[in-house]
């Protein structure tokens, strides 16, 4: 009988940055609110399921969280000390069976419930994509950078977590895509739609803050979107190419 060889590159290991994966199954994204949360430390219930992932043979667990800049009870966190040792359980009943573990980083932004909505720009009510969503307030440069340093605070912490790698999310209509996206970006300055340059800023200023805090060879992968259908601005897949050859050569281990 023949062997299926159809998915055979799926069961082989890879290799993100230097953190091997023990197969190309990749547990990705943030993790959905099955369970209740408690003043931002990890319960149990979470614990008990990202270890259950690992034990049946996932190549990659990255980890959901509260976004950076969330107010209280949206999440587990990491922008206090006082998180690490119960999110270090997390880490280890992961990675005691072989798997290793990436923490995923995001500010939600427009998502935020007033007052506390930014974005790259402040879009009239009726130009906003999303009916959900509520008028944002335009952040600042001084903002930014305040974003920046934040998240670098925060990917320091997870790497004395145990986590091998971080997962940069500038997807999903989060505050980072607001940036990317000439929809919602109508910024005139280094972080606006002059050039491809300038909307990926923010992504390659927090990306080269997460090396510089936690080393060259600490992985750092980005999560984007490549295409926005229906809208005339939307990023398309010509631009999402460009997009992952600035975030390539700013030191991303994968796109």
């Amino acid at each position: 009988m023949a062997k299926n060889t159809k998915f055979q590159k799926l069961f082989e290991p890879g290799y993100i940055g230097k953190v091997q994966t023990r197969n190309r199954i990749l547990r990705m994204g943030a993790m959905p609110g099955f369970f209740p949360y408690e003043d931002g430390y990890v319960q149990q219930p979470y614990i008990d399921f990202y270890e259950a992932l690992a034990k049946g043979g996932v190549g990659l667990i990255t980890v959901g969280t509260a976004p950076v800049g969330a107010p209280p009870g949206k999440g587990y966190r990491l922008d206090d000390d006082k998180y690490i040792p119960r999110m270090k359980e997390m880490v280890d009943a992961i990675q005691k069976h072989g798997c290793p573990a990436f923490f995923q980083m995001f500010h939600i932004g427009p998502w935020l419930p007033n007052p506390l909505t930014v974005a790259a720009s402040s879009l009239p009510k009726e130009e906003i994509p999303f009916s959900t969503v509520s008028v944002a307030r335009e952040l600042t440069v001084s903002d930014i950078k305040d974003i920046v340093t934040e998240f670098g605070d925060v990917a320091e912490r997870a790497a004395r977590c145990g986590f091998q790698g971080i997962e940069l999310n500038a997807g999903c209509s989060h505050l980072f895509a607001t940036f990317l996206s000439r929809i919602w970006n109508r910024r005139q300055d280094e972080y606006g739609v002059g050039s491809m340059e300038n909307r990926a800023r923010i992504v390659v200023e927090v990306l080269k803050e997460i090396k510089k805090r936690n080393g060259s060879d600490f992985p750092v992968d980005v999560l984007y979107n490549t295409a926005e259908p229906g809208h005339e601005k939307g990023i398309t897949p010509e631009e999402s190419i460009e997009l992952a050859k600035i975030f390539e050569a700013a030191g991303a281990d994968a796109i």
